[in-house]
């Protein structure tokens, strides 16, 4: 859920609109919370954290009626209130009562729209960028991601990753590891588009569909690496291929005597062969030096 989907726009539209101050403050939080103050008060330093804008009230009496009442009702001098007299309305004649009853009325059932898209030009809405990258079960947490960014998926989204431990929310640097996942944080964005250059900048450059996009509206956007959208194979089922070990060998130049070297050999150009089908081979060195050991 976004900052904006979090939002009670009804109740953020009556505590701004219905106040008969003017200069109230309506804090408004990253998780969607409100919590207002007159204008001689202020929050303490510590309690402004996740605080993404500072709404003003205008006062109801300093309010334009003309554009809550136009169309809708109008004042009758005789009973000093307002009455439904819009010809689209079919209850003319009700009695809704003072300005703040027709404001009522309109955050309910009219459109408030203006008023929305004005408080969310004044709302931070801020975007996270986060890597996810299996590492399996050995529990690596010192992961080289930046060496191995092809196994990962970058998303971004509207709320900050938390670490895993504690739950605190953490915008830069290490998550954790979960379910053989290392996560790693990489900002905090005011725009859309400034969080989409980190992800290039990362080398994440394709949007793919990724897993959790339909089940999580707090993702943006997936990536990977260009090289991350491939296909991956492991890469003794790419050697073996119903071969054994003999043939395998024997199509690489290799046997028993193999060097180091002639097996780094190996492994470039065994790699080279996939890539240029368009596949990434995982653990070629550990395949390549098993087959070696399974010579007769």
């Amino acid at each position: 859920m976004t900052l904006f989907d979090s939002i009670n726009w009804n109740e953020l539209a009556r505590q701004i609109l219905l106040d008969e101050e003017a200069g109230s403050k309506i804090h408004v939080f990253k998780n969607g919370t409100i919590e207002k103050l007159s204008s001689s008060e202020s929050l303490h330093p510590d309690d402004l954290e996740g605080c993404v804008a500072v709404l003003k009230t205008p006062g109801i009496g300093n309010l334009n009626s003309n554009e809550f009442t136009n169309g809708f009702v109008s004042w009758n001098e005789e009973i000093e209130s307002y009455v439904v007299t819009g010809e689209y309305h079919e209850d003319q004649g009700r009695i809704v009562g003072q300005l703040e009853d027709v404001i009522e009325e309109c955050i309910i059932d009219g459109d408030i729209t203006p008023w929305i898209e004005q408080w969310k030009k004044e709302i931070k809405q801020y975007y996270y960028v986060i890597v996810n990258t299996y590492v399996g079960p050995r529990n690596d947490y010192n992961f080289d991601w930046e060496n191995n960014p092809e196994d990962g998926e970058l998303v971004i989204q509207t709320t900050p990753g938390c670490k895993n431990l504690s739950g605190e929310e953490c915008s830069e640097g290490w998550l954790g590891n979960t379910n053989d996942n290392h996560s790693h944080a990489f900002g905090e964005f005011s725009t859309l588009e400034d969080a989409q250059k980190k992800a290039n900048e990362l080398g994440y450059t394709e949007v793919v569909e990724g897993p959790d996009d339909y089940l999580d509206d707090d993702i943006i956007e997936t990536r990977r690496t260009k090289k991350g959208t491939l296909d991956h194979w492991q890469a003794s089922d790419w050697l073996r291929n119903n071969q054994s070990a003999e043939e395998v060998a024997e199509s690489l130049g290799l046997t028993k005597k193999a060097t180091d070297e002639d097996i780094l050999k190996a492994v470039e150009d065994v790699e080279q062969e996939a890539s240029d089908h368009n596949i990434v081979l995982i653990n070629t060195e550990e395949a390549i030096r098993n087959t070696i050991e399974d010579l007769e």
